[in-house]
């Protein structure tokens, strides 16, 4: 009985910091390079996915505003990667921006620049080998 007290306490937790998190739109802001801006909700940004159609996973992503002179950090982090076949969703300001998708050996698979992502959610595919 106790036991199941502490699990309805953290999924009670858990849906409060979900709810809390989408109302209050959950932002981090961008006080110095190469930290990216991360915003977590839909108001002033856009969804960018990244489909990887290549033999290889995506062990990086880039992405960083056109008018930046670096490319700047890994959205990815240090333990998620994209895997042949599978996509992931990226919360991105309104903006015009450079994106990088590299391989676990830094090899580029995807590289473009000012995407145009200020009006509508866009796919962007990484093909090849």
């Amino acid at each position: 009985m106790r036991t199941q007290l502490k699990i309805n306490k953290w999924l009670l937790l858990l849906l409060v910091t979900l709810v809390l998190s989408a109302a209050l739109g959950c932002r981090i802001s961008r006080d110095r390079d190469p930290v990216p801006t991360v915003v977590v909700g839909r108001e002033g940004s856009v969804s960018l996915t990244l489909e990887n159609e290549s033999n290889r996973m995506v062990c990086y992503v880039q992405i960083a505003p056109t008018s930046a002179s670096e490319w700047g950090e890994d959205w990815l982090g240090p333990t998620e990667v994209i895997d042949p076949g599978r996509n992931r969703v990226f919360n991105v300001p309104i903006g015009h921006y450079d994106v990088r998708a590299l391989d676990c050996n830094e090899g580029a698979l995807l590289e473009l620049y000012n995407v145009d992502l200020s009006s509508e959610d866009r796919v962007l595919f990484v093909w090849g080998g």
